[in-house]
């Protein structure tokens, strides 16, 4: 089995997105989040089929490809790629997490939340961060501190897995507003580099960030406060730069 896995750098990087992280994907997906081209992500999922480390299955005109958990050596393989087993970031089971879980696994990456200690559901770095998108809908404490995690895990995020979760959850337009938004707080020249491959020029209409109802007053407030920022990505919502700025400014630690 070693003399298979240490071979190729392209062995591991599939290897990791299969068994450690669990996804079920294409070979053109597995390409994209491992920035390895379609013709070496192919040949590669045809060996690790070959070998017994993948299977696949038909989704129309596409295959998925996904851990052999029949490998018998799995348990070895698996305790050799990571011995915190995450979430599967892939799975439909998974699309809807308890608020609680997202809230603890955001302070363990870093979002000033006022939790402590390691969560009793781990999530990986990524499934963590766009489940927060999700969630920063309802809840503006969590949208706030958004740019903080995504600042302090700036040379840990992968940026094409995170893009990969954010959209199995429709959170792509969100996702690109606040790294956007981070990098107006403090300079992250790849997150708004990143944030301009996620615009859609095709979104006209504008539509209220979170998802309360709004009387006639709390719209007008809205309407005035949003940020330059949030309009771009066709967004109104009732918090202005400084919210988030003020609260940014308490780690400018980590800003030196």
């Amino acid at each position: 089995m070693l003399e298979y896995l240490l071979t190729s750098k392209t062995k591991l990087s599939l290897l990791n997105l299969l068994w450690k992280n669990r996804l079920r994907a294409t070979a053109s997906e597995l390409a994209r989040l491992s920035n390895l081209s379609f013709p070496t992500v192919h040949a590669e999922l045809q060996q690790m089929e070959q070998y017994g480390f993948a299977k696949s299955e038909p989704v129309g005109n596409s295959r998925l490809y996904f851990a052999n958990l029949d490998f018998p050596h799995a348990n070895l393989l698996t305790d050799l790629l990571n011995t915190d087993q995450p979430v599967d970031p892939n799975s439909n089971d998974n699309l809807n997490v308890a608020m609680e879980d997202v809230v603890m696994n955001m302070s363990y990456y870093g979002a000033p939340l006022g939790n402590s200690g390691k969560p009793s559901k781990k999530f990986d770095l990524e499934f963590t961060v766009a489940h927060a998108l999700k969630l920063a809908h309802t809840n503006p404490t969590v949208a706030r501190s958004l740019p903080v995690l995504l600042f302090v895990n700036k040379d840990k995020l992968d940026l094409q897995k995170l893009r990969y979760c954010a959209e199995r959850l429709d959170e792509k337009q969100t996702l690109g507003f606040f790294l956007d938004l981070t990098s107006q707080l403090v300079k992250v020249t790849k997150y708004k580099s990143f944030a301009a491959e996620l615009f859609d020029k095709r979104i006209k209409k504008e539509k209220n960030f979170f998802y309360a109802k709004e009387g006639n007053f709390a719209r007008q407030l809205t309407e005035r406060n949003t940020p330059s920022v949030a309009k771009k990505w066709k967004f109104l919502m009732n918090m202005e730069l400084n919210t988030f700025q003020s609260l940014f400014n308490k780690f400018s630690d980590m800003s030196a």
